[in-house]
């Protein structure tokens, strides 16, 4: 019987860990645009907009990605590489390209759950990059600053490279973005170091790889109740889903610009 043993589940809060930090990166009311299904609850988004049909209409008609997604608030990049091959909605590929710029991540870094990563991107560039690395014990929060010790880098690798390799990085991921994963197969690597500002430099040199971002930060812990709080207070303001970015916007009383509406 099921009952005759039992074992303590853990990381039992990380949905609502991720999605109160989430809500931190992006705002209580925010429309978020999800090319996975994956993420609808921990993205935070107030507003989900199901954005994978739309992106894809918008590269194959070859619009302006960052006039079309100006209006929202944030993209997901998650590990869902079947919907960001090139034809479909790249948005990873948008990223490393410059087209879109990175506002804030979520990175569990404990497995099995390591792979629920979230990394949040949009048009325009913002003063301060917020993150968050979430253990099964604590949250620290990432904030960039100048004077910061820390360093979270975003390398464009071309092959699968091994990160045993990297003993010093307090975190260290990759995936891959376009394709199916394959040793062969394009990479995005995130690092998070501390006090080795020209490590990031040093791995992509070694490795052939390219820096999109090196971030100088802050590292300070967070209460995991707290957005734990964060993200179960959105029970009182229903997610509401939509197919379209303009149905996402008219919802949440934003205006849709006519030059960038749906082709």
């Amino acid at each position: 019987m099921m009952g005759a043993r039992f074992e303590w589940t853990p990381d039992l809060d990380l949905l609502e860990v991720s999605r109160g930090a989430a809500m931190r990166i992006n705002g209580p009311d925010a429309v978020v645009g999800m090319p996975s299904a994956g993420t609808w609850y921990t993205g935070g988004a107030r507003y989900v907009w199901n954005a994978v049909n739309d992106l894809i209409g918008v590269n194959r008609n070859k619009l302006d990605i960052r006039a079309y997604l100006q209006p929202i608030d944030a993209v997901i990049i998650d590990g869902n590489w079947w919907n960001a091959t090139p034809d479909n909605a790249p948005v990873s590929s948008w990223y490393l390209q410059g087209i879109l710029h990175l506002k804030g991540f979520v990175l569990p870094t404990t497995d099995p759950t390591r792979p629920n990563f979230e990394l949040f991107v949009g048009p325009s560039q913002v003063e301060q990059v917020t993150g968050y690395f979430i253990d099964k014990q604590k949250v620290t929060n990432f904030n960039q600053a100048e004077e910061g010790e820390a360093i979270v880098a975003v390398l464009s690798c071309p092959r699968w490279y091994s990160l045993s390799q990297l003993s010093t990085p307090f975190y260290k991921m990759s995936f891959t973005y376009n394709s199916e994963p394959q040793k062969m197969a394009p990479q995005i690597v995130v690092l998070g170091v501390f006090g080795q500002a020209d490590l990031p430099k040093r791995v992509a040199a070694e490795w052939n790889c390219e820096v999109r971002d090196s971030i100088r930060g802050i590292l300070r812990d967070v209460p995991r109740e707290e957005l734990k709080r964060a993200g179960s207070s959105s029970y009182t303001s229903p997610i509401t889903f939509y197919q379209t970015r303009d149905q996402a916007l008219r919802a949440a009383g934003r205006d849709v610009p006519i030059s960038a509406s749906r082709w």
